[in-house]
This record gives C-alpha cells, sequence and structure tokens, in this order.
C-alpha cells in the first residue's frame, strides 16, 4: 500500500511568517490601547494574551488543515473552507478571551459594544487567512517555475545523451533478423533470445520517440526483457507478475520500471547464491495505479528502515521523473526479512 504523507510539519519560514502576521497586528493593537488608556503595562499583557496567546494558537489548527492536511485540494475548497471554519474561530476566541478576562478580573464589552469582539476578530480571522492564500500561492508559483526549468534542463540532458548513444535502429534489426534466419531450427532457444532481444530494442526506440506509452506495451517490453535476464541467471531468477486486467489501457510515461526492475536485480538477486523472487504489483485505485516491487536483498545490505532516501541511479532518476511529471513521491523500504518494497502510484490523467 503507497503511503500518503498529509501529515507534513511547519517550516522555519513559514512560523516566522506566521509570527510576522502577529507582531505587526499587536503593535497596531497595542498603539491602539495605550493611546486610548495611557497604561503601558496592563496593555502589554493585553496584548499578548490577545495576538500571541488566543489568537495564534485558534489560528494554527486551521492554517494546518488548509496549507497542509488539504494542501492539494483546489483554491475554491480552501476558500470554503476557511468560510465554514471562521464562525468557529470567531466564538472559540469570542468566549475564551472573555474567560481569561473574567480570570484576571479585567473587563471586557458588553451589551451593543460585544458585536465589536465579533467584528474585529473576523476581520482579521479573513485579512490573515487572504495573507496566508497570497504567500501560499506566491511559493507554489516559485516552486513550479523552478521544477519546469530543472525539469527542461533534465530533458535537454537526456535528449543530448540519446543523440550521442544513437545507432541506426533499422541496420540493428535487420542484423538481429539475418542472424535469427542463420541460426538452425534445433537451436530454437537461441532463435528466441534473438527475436526477444530485437523487441527490446525495437522498444526502446519506440520508447525514446514517446511521451506515454501504453501499460500493455511497457509490460511486454519487461516481460521480454527479463526472460532474457532469466537466460542469463537461470533457476536463480523468478518474476512473479500480479497485474490487474483494466490498468493496461492506461498510459505511462516509458521505461519507468525497468530501472527500478534492473536495480531489484543488480543490488538483489545477482549477490545472493540461491537467487531471488522478484514481485511485480500493479492494481487500480480510485485516484490512479499504484505499482510495487519487491525483492531480496543481502542480510548485510541494508538495514530494516522505512523510506529509506537510495542514492542508486535508477531510483534516483525515477524518484526525479515522478516528482517532475505528476509531483509524486518514491517510497523506498526495507522490511524484517530483508525484503526492498519499492512503491509508487501513477495518477490518472
Amino acid at each position: 500500500m503507497i503511503h500518503q504523507k498529509k501529515f507534513l510539519t511547519i517550516s522555519i519560514a513559514e512560523w516566522l511568517g506566521i509570527a510576522s502576521i502577529y507582531v505587526f497586528f499587536a503593535i497596531q493593537y497595542w498603539l491602539a490601547l495605550w493611546v486610548t488608556s495611557g497604561q503601558l503595562r496592563n496593555v502589554w499583557v493585553e496584548t499578548f494574551i490577545d495576538y500571541f496567546f488566543l489568537k495564534s494558537i485558534l489560528t494554527l489548527p486551521m492554517w494546518w488543515l488548509t496549507f497542509r492536511y488539504f494542501r492539494q485540494r483546489s483554491l475554491a475548497f480552501k476558500v470554503s473552507l476557511n468560510l465554514l471554519m471562521a464562525p468557529i474561530w470567531i466564538l472559540a476566541w469570542f468566549y475564551s478571551y472573555r474567560f481569561i478576562q473574567d480570570l484576571r478580573g479585567a473587563s471586557y464589552l458588553t451589551g451593543s459594544g460585544a458585536w465589536w469582539d465579533i467584528y474585529i476578530p473576523g476581520l482579521f480571522y479573513f485579512i490573515q487567512f487572504a495573507i496566508f492564500h497570497i504567500y501560499f500561492y506566491y511559493t507554489v508559483v516559485n516552486q513550479e517555475k523552478s521544477k519546469e526549468k530543472e525539469y527542461r534542463e533534465s530533458l535537454h540532458h537526456a535528449e543530448l545523451r540519446a543523440l550521442t548513444a544513437q545507432i541506426q535502429p533499422h541496420f540493428l534489426f535487420n542484423t538481429l533478423n539475418s542472424i535469427s534466419a542463420s541460426v538452425p531450427h534445433s537451436m530454437e532457444s537461441t532463435r528466441e533470445m534473438i527475436a526477444k532481444l530485437a523487441d527490446v530494442f525495437r522498444y526502446g526506440l519506440k520508447a525514446s520517440e514517446s511521451k506515454l506509452i501504453s501499460l500493455s506495451d511497457e509490460i511486454n517490453f519487461i516481460r521480454n526483457w527479463l526472460e532474457l535476464e532469466q537466460y542469463r541467471f537461470g533457476q536463480r531468477l523468478e518474476v512473479s507478475y500480479n497485474i490487474d486486467e483494466e490498468v493496461l489501457q492506461h498510459k505511462i510515461p516509458p521505461m519507468m520500471l525497468q530501472p527500478l526492475i534492473e536495480n531489484a536485480i543488480r543490488h538483489g538477486v545477482e549477490k545472493l547464491v540461491i537467487g531471488g523472487l522478484i514481485k511485480l504489483e500493479m492494481r487500480m485505485t480510485k485516484n490512479g495505479i499504484a505499482i510495487s516491487i519487491r525483492n531480496p536483498v543481502p542480510v548485510d545490505s541494508f538495514h530494516p528502515t522505512t523510506d529509506t532516501v537510495a542514492t542508486g541511479t535508477g531510483l534516483y532518476n525515477t524518484r526525479k521523473r515522478l516528482h517532475y511529471l505528476y509531483n509524486e513521491p518514491l517510497h523506498f523500504v526495507v522490511d524484517a526479512n530483508h525484503c526492498v518494497l519499492v512503491e509508487f502510484r501513477i495518477p490518472f490523467q
């Protein structure tokens, strides 16, 4: 099961940003009380209770809901959420403030004047969340620009590598077909290997020219490529497929699976004397396609952990592609049975 990281922390910059808003409004409030009452010390206590205690404490959970738990939701949803939470926030402040003032033996507005303690906190609530929304979307736009620039640079370098590594594909396919035709029928397994190798190269050429490719084609490529690997490893390499039929019609970026499976072979099966089983699972979920790859690893290679930061090239590149294309994480987990589980999700377009 793919883990959903909804419970994110608040960064230092965000803490400072939120605090600066309260400092600004607290100074305005303090000056207003000082001018009207002329009592400096009592005004400081009043300001601290109102802004740095009540308003900030009541705002933080609502800020977290809006910009953390529902971070991926639309602006219309967040604005509606703030409108629903506003009366709760205002009433919570209203009665909490009066309760604390009663404990202190201090006064507060009563009668028709109490409506000012509804209007002013309500105005403050909407002002602060307007500022939060502006800041949030400013950072999102900057992050998207940075992501797009980095992705374009990565794409440019990938295109250059593809051009420098390009060979004449038709010459290669014709040569493989000629070799296959020259192999006697008694060596049928060799003929099959050559045919599968041609299919692998043909898919590679097709993938280099396509942004998206059907999962059916991707799986056929993986099967051919793994069968070639099984000729090399023999019985040491076993493969298990558990794939929902309905996922095959969907499209994904090409070559998303091969680097991960190659990593499973290189760092797992290849290093084990008895080899091991690689399990590939794809299943349909409500929001996309959940993909997982499991393989054994040597006992001394990894320690059991959760969401290990993987540094292998295949994992690193796949992690970057998922982040750039879908803003999705790639989870890498080593369990107590010394099996590596790589999980990710391809959301529906």
